[in-house]
């Protein structure tokens, strides 16, 4: 039987899965994430005392599992997890013994017989009320058992962990109390058995998939109180496939989805937040202008809009998130008011025919790959207040022949102008500090530029190709590539 250790971890097992008994060779430490996902074969596992720890997934879908044992285990406090079938109970536990600190998330997936899990009580981070683990303060719920079917949440939770009832498909009713402020990412994924949910007020955040694939879920129930929404939260429901609204609001005015078919949106005045994926890949809409009580675009609120040509930024908006735009392949310009003070990483990637963009705020950041592919983009003038340029945030612009650096900049990430074929002379600030790898790499037609002495590190290959360079300013790259 062999392994993949790495530093006391087993990472995975690597010969055959179809051993129905495995033992744990005693040097191991600690159990990886996944490390024996999927292997339907093994009925029972011998782990030594010597591991203090499993990682997320690592028994996910072993279907025939029936017992983690301390078989010749000298010390049983020591085993982080030992699950067992009672026999002649017809139940299926999880016993938690008193020293374990770390249980991954998702620790017991795809052990749909499991109906409770037990905690010794004299664990100091965990506690188990009615089979359900919490953290030892009963603040945070951390994993419901698969096969439970009814669950009464105590008072005291303030937050439904990720994936905390993930693939919990017998459970069919659950109060969440009015102290919950947080449910989180997945954390009812795939509760099929879910027909009604109510949330109280009081909830702020439902994480993203939190409630996706639950194919029964037809009435819920989200208060005012709810600012955030992850993406997909509510996706493959009767709730949202079956709602007929053109504008599905929820919450403190989140745009959740649109659903109509017009060239011109104009959005209505309750919404104060586009919501992640809001509007993502709606291929009919021309012209979109939001309202001034919008105050945020989320991630990927406007993605794959291939027809967008024209949209309206009110300077109410502070925040446009990653891939807010992403492959808006119509869009001509936008103009980004002043009270923006962050825009995410990819936000205009491959938005191939934007010709002018026009930032009328300051910002110290210019996000990962946030140009990338702005084929059409000739030129572009940098905030005053701007730090650093990011991976790739203008790479693959062709186009782009000229660049307006801030006397603030002390930093161009890796690649951040890579392929710029037109780009053939760029300003350096008396300021900047460092030049990553590949920078400035395949700008064909790059002959004039400057090293100021203020440059202390630059990166390997940060002028790869670009030959037209004088030889005096490539005696200085090479003292000071790093």
């Amino acid at each position: 039987m062999n392994f993949e250790i790495k530093d006391g971890v087993l990472e995975k097992q690597l010969d055959d899965d179809t051993q129905e008994k495995v033992v744990v060779p005693e040097n191991v430490t600690a159990i990886g994430a996944g490390a024996f996902s999927s292997h339907s074969s093994m009925t029972s596992i011998k782990i030594p005392e010597s591991v203090v720890s499993i990682g997320e997934r690592a028994f996910e879908d072993c279907d025939n599992l029936m017992n983690i044992n301390s078989s010749g285990v000298s010390n049983i406090a020591k085993l982080t997890i030992i699950l067992k079938k009672i026999f002649g109970k017809n139940k299926n536990s999880a016993v938690i013994s008193k020293n374990v600190t770390s249980i991954g998330k998702m620790a017991f997936s795809g052990c749909f017989s499991l109906d409770s899990i037990d905690v010794d009580k004299k664990n100091v981070e965990y506690k188990t009320i009615d089979g359900v683990l919490y953290d030892k303060d009963v603040k945070t719920l951390l994993i419901c058992p698969s096969g439970k079917k009814n669950v009464v949440i105590p008072d005291t939770v303030t937050t439904i962990g990720d994936y905390a009832f993930y693939g919990c498909m017998r459970l069919n009713e659950i109060k969440i109390p009015s102290g919950v402020r947080s449910v989180g990412d997945f954390a009812f994924y795939e509760c099929i058995g879910l027909t009604s949910i109510v949330m109280p007020e009081g909830v702020e955040r439902i994480g993203k998939r939190a409630f996706n694939c639950c194919t029964n879920l037809k009435n819920i129930k989200i208060p005012y109180s709810v600012s955030e929404v992850g993406e997909e939260a509510f996706q493959n429901t009767p709730w949202i496939d079956e709602n007929r609204e053109k504008f599905v609001i929820i919450g403190n005015g989140i745009l959740l989805q649109y659903k109509g078919y017009d060239e011109i949106v104009e959005l209505p005045r309750t919404i104060k937040s586009i919501g992640k994926r809001a509007m993502e890949y709606c291929g009919i809409p021309k012209k979109i202008v939001l309202p001034t009580s919008v105050k945020s675009i989320q991630d990927g609120a406007f993605i794959g809009c291939h027809s967008l040509e024209e949209i309206t930024i009110p300077d109410s908006v502070t925040y446009i998130g990653e891939k807010a735009f992403r492959d808006c392949t119509s869009l001509t310009s936008i103009v980004i008011p002043a009270s923006v003070t962050k825009i995410g990483a990819w936000a205009f990637y491959n938005c191939s025919n934007l010709r002018k963009f026009t930032f009328m705020g300051e910002t110290n950041d210019i996000g990962d790959n946030i140009f990338a592919y702005c084929t059409s983009l000739t030129s572009i003038t940098l905030p005053e207040n701007l730090q650093r340029v990011g991976f790739y945030a203008f790479g693959g612009c062709r186009n782009l022949a000229n660049v307006r650096l801030p006397k603030n900049l002390k930093k161009i990430c890796s690649m951040a102008f890579a392929h710029c074929g037109c780009l053939n002379e760029i300003t350096l600030p008396n300021g900047l500090q460092e030049i990553e790898s590949m920078a400035f790499a395949h700008c064909l037609n790059l002959r004039d530029v400057n090293i100021p002495d203020t440059v202390t590190t630059i990166g390997q290959n940060a002028f790869q190709d670009c030959d037209y360079i004088s030889n005096y300013v490539k005696e200085v790259i090479k003292k000071k590539t790093r």
